[in-house]
């Protein structure tokens, strides 16, 4: 495969990964390829829920929310990007339809993973080896800038947090009265198989509580009958799930002397 030219000060399209976990874990990636070419003007198209994880990032021009993902929802998109001249587009989640919208987007070079039967739809599909699919997802996500010939150093993981979020944090904290040293926990998941049992994670938040950890238990308004289970188990907890915004969870994690949770995005 040929390698990818890139004039300088192109504007690139960067599709990023439709899951919080999997956003910030292209982050590395972001900034290794920020680094290499700091001249290119980078643009991100993300879902909505993944939106806060990426405004902010350093590189990141313009951040593009794609509200909709099936058929009629692709094509608009695909319009709407085929008219703001993209000179390349580098495709980061794997399935199909992500290559699909680039390639009727027009945009003349498209890096991406070669995977779910898509290599026609690249102009610079990356070969993906069952070796890969062993590896880090970081690393994974970054074998798309291999064209590029840019690969990782020590770059590592990163969320945007202001001093706005800061200050969030540190309100909601202190209207409920929490004080450091403490504890976050988030306890559910996307999939309930990823889940533990939050009767059990209220155990873990009871030794904590005898060790002189306050708990605190950060989520969504609704995970509510999964966050019932764990106050109900350990009532010396904190309940702040749906009283702060993304940004302001990170940033209370942030200040958290432990995180106990599950796979997920927070």
């Amino acid at each position: 495969m040929a390698p990818a030219e890139l004039p300088q000060g192109s504007q690139v399209l960067l599709r990023l990964p439709n899951w919080l976990g999997d956003a910030i874990l292209c982050t590395p990636a972001l900034a290794a390829l920020h680094s290499a070419r700091p001249d290119l003007q980078l643009h991100a198209l993300v879902k909505p829920s993944v939106q806060a994880a990426v405004e902010g990032l350093p590189g990141i021009a313009s951040v593009t929310l794609l509200e909709k993902t099936g058929a009629g929802g692709t094509l608009k998109a695909a319009g709407a990007l085929g008219r703001r001249g993209f000179a390349a587009a580098l495709i980061f989640p794997k399935g199909f339809r992500e290559a699909a919208l680039a390639r009727l987007a027009g945009i003349p070079v498209r890096l991406g993973l070669d995977t779910d039967h898509r290599g026609l739809l690249l102009t610079h599909p990356v070969a993906f080896t069952g070796e890969d699919w062993h590896e880090h997802h970081a690393r994974q996500f970054a074998k798309v800038l291999s064209p590029l010939g840019i690969s990782l150093k020590d770059e590592g993981l990163a969320f945007p947090v202001s001093e706005q979020d800061r200050e969030e944090a540190a309100r909601v904290l202190h209207e409920a009265g929490v004080t450091e040293p403490f504890a976050a926990f988030h306890i559910a998941a996307s999939k309930a198989p990823r889940a533990w049992h939050p009767e059990r994670f209220a155990e873990v938040a009871k030794a904590l509580a005898a060790a002189g950890f306050r708990s605190v238990l950060l989520g969504a308004p609704g995970e509510g009958p999964v966050h019932a289970a764990f106050l109900a188990g350990c009532p010396s907890a904190s309940g702040l799930a749906g009283k702060t915004t993304l940004r302001g969870m990170a940033a209370v994690l942030e200040r958290a002397a432990l995180f106990v949770g599950n796979d997920s995005g927070p």
